[in-house]
């Protein structure tokens, strides 16, 4: 079943919400991934808006919701990346569950691929995100490129 496309921001955040439990629809791998089906100039210029505002509600199941929309969203990784790194530096305390904190630097990890400019910023975002906990699957070759020291400090507490 596709979502119609809302025409506010308000009904978007309301569709949005309103279908972050899931599950998600036939065929899709996330319960948002009908978002990504709406025009590529509306998300760009509207559900990306509502979507980077919900990367710091209080809910973990949105804010869950908004990282998987960003990690899919690769088209836009130029806008989601740099929304994720100021979330590591300034937003970090909304991030308190340690699943989520994985799940940012997967995200950014994921997107470095996509925008390598950013991949000495997404490193250091992903070890100030992680701080003492094990190096995230998915991590360890961009850290061990661009933080050295994070991958060889983790070894050592983890092995």
């Amino acid at each position: 079943m596709d979502v119609p496309q809302p025409t506010t921001e308000a009904e978007i955040e309301q569709v949005l919400r309103s279908t972050a439990n899931g599950p998600p629809d036939f065929g899709d791998d996330q319960p948002w991934d009908f978002a990504l089906r709406w025009s590529p100039s509306f998300v760009l210029a509207s559900v990306w808006r509502v979507v980077s505002r919900l990367l710091v509600d209080p809910d973990a199941t949105i804010r869950t919701r908004a990282l998987e929309f960003a990690n899919a969203w690769t088209a836009g990784a130029g806008m989601t990346v740099p929304r994720l790194i100021e979330i590591t530096r300034d937003h970090a305390g909304a991030y308190p569950e340690p699943e989520l904190r994985v799940e940012v630097s997967r995200t950014l990890a994921n997107l470095s691929v996509t925008v390598r400019s950013f991949r000495a910023k997404i490193a250091a975002a992903i070890v100030s995100m992680i701080g003492a906990a094990p190096l995230p699957r998915g991590t360890t070759a961009l850290l061990a490129e661009y933080e050295p020291d994070a991958v060889i400090a983790s070894a050592g507490r983890w092995t």
